[in-house]
């Protein structure tokens, strides 16, 4: 849609935020989600994750481990 004008262009400045999540059943054993979150974590910071993101949507991808 190359005459659609973007957010900027129509005066809103904006910010979007996406999140997703990793989710395991209840109980599963400590050491199972510790060593699960560590391999989202290390993947996000390989550059093929890292770039990937900014590429495509300007955007910059962020891993944590909450519980």
């Amino acid at each position: 849609m190359p005459d659609l004008p973007t957010m900027k262009e129509c005066g809103v400045d904006m910010e979007m935020v996406v999140w997703y999540g990793v989710f395991a059943p209840s109980g599963t054993p400590r050491k199972i989600i510790d060593r699960l979150a560590g391999l989202v974590i290390n993947s996000l910071n390989t550059p093929e994750l890292r770039n990937r993101p900014a590429l495509i949507w300007g955007s910059e991808p962020v891993g944590s481990h909450t519980r």
